[in-house]
């Protein structure tokens, strides 16, 4: 018997513009020890599909079928049986955990609170298993550090903590709603190592909700593919990645950015997921898809059985889509159109320091200085795309604003005319604001709510091109909306009224109406959905090659850094550890922190064992406001030395650079022992 047996699930929600039909009759099962993933874009299903089992529905929500686990019916259950179940027998983890945890409680009062509800333990005894618990989870000095707040926790030991007060009370089911998405490759690939061992030492069943199916192809043995409400393909991992049966899976699977892939146009899903407010009649995949006839149009398909251990939802025959299964990726020419010898930006020496308070907010407190970018150097040529890689903290959302004035800084960023950014007058500035713009990470945020996208893309040109006529701004944003891909009829909309990747078109289109020469992207996909993402992406190359701009592309996924990238810089807490031309950096990473960078990207490959490859760093990101002496990243490095501590090294070489005192690739026994580092976690079995 299936210890969860999903039947007939439907999810509505009442709204002022109707009701979302968020999950449709919905079949599935999940057996004891099992890890199942749950795949599709935003607004498939997935998550409404956990929170129906959890019983935490929104007020406005309401389900109907059944939801059996371990045979009895917990669907719409009382709040005593779910109360009960919930916590003891299933636990779940959120997305952000941040907004998860209590900010006003600390760690020890919100965990011992669940072993005193749900088990009976005295204050004292919930104490000490949390401990134990935290420490299973990889807390450094839990004992420490079990009295904080979650704002004194980064975001890779916040989610650690989440982790630990899920399974304090050892649930048979675990539900993990995209627990890394906000996270660093390099914490993501901790945590998803994590739960792995956690589920073996534990024999509980995991559903991991995601949209990175380089992640469920490392952690799952099966997967069921989600959209409009629907499972539209399920079976074994394997089988699914190597042979995907339903068009839907075979554009995901198409459309991820793959780090071993070389540069290229990337696959994409054409159009958007539906409204499912009025969803389509029949199949709700039929607007999109290549194999669409006119049965799809009225009737939805069906679930159905076709190899052992597999289904699908399709009215196309198998033969049919796996002849028409697309190419992935279209390469592209190498030789790209740039100017070496024509220096469009040249940087050195660029800091950015802040002053902040040693102890909270109080008048008497010492401040101290935090090092945000610490002697940046690099060049850009006319034509070039620079990936900035890092994780969270390493000062590139930062280094970024110091280029556009929006934080004060001091060295020296020379324009191609010779002339200093850095330390200019708003005055000053303005001749260039033209010159250099720049498209922000959450595309809905950086939108005026009360503007339509008429008034926002015609905003920059109406300040830097007063001269214009209204007609003539008016001809040039629908022609910038065209270039986009946005319908100049939708001029008049406003930005609530648009996708997300629709929105980061329109942050774009308002980036390009002023024909800069260079456009600082900062983070302009992590926000969408891989298949929003790739239609972003080859926007931005296409454009690139229409405008000969320049770009500076930020991003922690260094998958799709490499599909955009001629050159690539890699900062660590505001210092550059290496930059080199991109197929060599990829290929032969010379500095430890790029080694691990590199291997902690998830493959899309379900016969890829990360365990193998991966390089695990030791500890958290240091803090700015007091980073190690000597190489930054010597606390962290599998090769570090006793120099390294008394040294800072310089940013050597030609081509390729690194700041590295033993630059090249490790050794296999330098991987060993950090990843024996890395294994002192005690087995949460020997827990009581």
């Amino acid at each position: 018997m299936a210890l969860l047996d999903i039947r007939g699930l439907s999810v509505r929600f009442r709204t002022g513009d109707g009701t979302v039909q968020a999950v449709n009759g919905l079949d599935l099962t999940l057996r004891a020890g099992e890890t199942l993933g749950i795949v599709g874009e935003s607004g498939s299903g997935k998550s409404q599909l956990a929170f129906a089992i959890m019983g935490l529905l929104a007020r406005n929500g309401t389900a109907t079928g059944r939801v059996l686990f371990d045979g009895q019916d917990i669907l719409n259950a009382p709040p005593r049986i779910l109360n009960r179940i919930r916590a003891e027998r299933i636990a779940m983890i959120f997305q952000d955990p941040m907004t998860s945890l209590n900010p006003y409680m600390r760690v020890s009062d919100q965990m011992a609170e669940v072993l005193v509800m749900h088990k009976g333990l005295t204050q004292h005894a919930a104490l000490a298993e949390s401990v134990r618990m935290l420490d299973a989870v990889g807390i450094p000095d839990a004992r420490g550090r079990i009295g904080l707040y979650p704002h004194e926790f980064s975001g890779g030991m916040r989610q650690r903590v989440m982790i630990a007060m899920a399974l304090l009370c050892r649930p048979q089911l675990l539900i993990a709603d995209e627990p890394t998405t906000a996270l660093d490759v390099t914490v993501q690939a901790q945590i998803m190592a994590l739960l792995s061992d956690l589920q073996r030492d534990f024999g509980m069943a995991m559903m991991l909700i995601t949209h990175d199916l380089g992640i469920v192809a490392g952690a799952c043995e099966r997967v069921g593919v989600m959209y409009g409400g629907r499972i539209r393909e399920s079976g074994p991992t394997d089988a699914i990645f190597a042979d995907p049966a339903h068009p839907y899976t075979q554009g995901l699977l198409s459309a991820i950015p793959r780090i071993d892939a070389q540069a290229g146009d990337m696959a994409t899903i054409p159009g958007q997921p539906p409204d499912m407010t009025c969803p389509p009649p029949g199949c709700a995949f039929a607007p999109r898809c290549a194999f669409r006839r006119a049965v799809c149009d009225s009737l939805p398909p069906p679930l159905e059985a076709f190899a052992e251990g597999r289904g699908r939802a399709c009215f196309a025959s198998l033969e049919e889509v796996r002849v028409g299964r697309p190419d992935p990726s279209t390469p592209r020419d190498p030789a790209r159109p740039t100017q070496p010898d024509r220096h469009l930006l040249n940087v050195s020496d660029l800091r950015v320091t802040f002053q902040i308070r040693g102890a909270g907010v109080l008048p008497w407190a010492r401040a101290r200085n935090l090092h945000a970018v610490n002697g940046v150097d690099f060049t850009l040529n006319a034509g070039e795309t620079l990936g900035v890689v890092g994780e969270s903290g390493c000062g590139k959302s930062t280094l970024a604003r110091a280029l556009v004035g929006l934080v004060p800084a001091t060295g020296r960023a020379a324009w191609i005319d010779g002339r200093n950014l850095i330390g200019l007058s708003p005055r000053g500035m303005q001749p260039y604001r033209s010159d250099i713009q720049m498209v922000f990470q959450d595309p809905l945020a950086s939108l005026n709510p009360r503007m339509t996208v008429g008034q926002i893309i015609a905003e920059p040109l109406t300040t830097h091109r007063p001269s214009l006529g209204r007609a003539a701004v008016k001809d040039r944003v629908k022609a910038m909306m065209d270039k986009v891909g946005l319908l100049p009829n939708q001029i008049n909309r406003y930005p609530h009224e648009f996708s997300g990747g629709q929105c980061q078109r329109i942050g774009i289109a308002r980036a390009l109406i002023v024909e800069p020469r260079l456009v600082i992207c900062d983070e302009p996909v992590s926000a969408l959905d891989v298949s929003i993402q790739a239609q972003v992406i080859n926007l931005l190359v296409r454009l690139q090659d229409d405008l000969r701009l320049s770009l500076i592309f930020i991003a922690h996924d260094l998958a799709v850094v490499r599909h955009v990238s001629d050159r690539v810089m890699v900062l660590y807490l505001g210092k550059v550890m290496e930059i080199a031309p991109v197929g060599d950096l990829y290929a032969t990473p010379l500095h430890p922190y790029t080694q691990a960078l590199l291997s902690a990207v998830p493959v899309p490959d379900p016969g890829h064992d990360p365990a193998l490859t991966a390089v695990p760093l030791r500890g958290d990101l240091p803090s700015p406001s007091d980073p190690p002496s000597g190489c930054v990243f010597r606390t962290r490095c599998p090769r570090a030395q006793p120099r390294c501590a008394a040294e800072a090294p310089l940013l050597q070489g030609l081509r390729h650079r690194t700041a590295c005192h033993f630059p090249g690739p490790l050794t296999d026994q330098e991987i060993a022992r950090a990843r024996n580092a890395g294994a002192e976690r005690p087995a949460v079995s020997s827990l009581p």
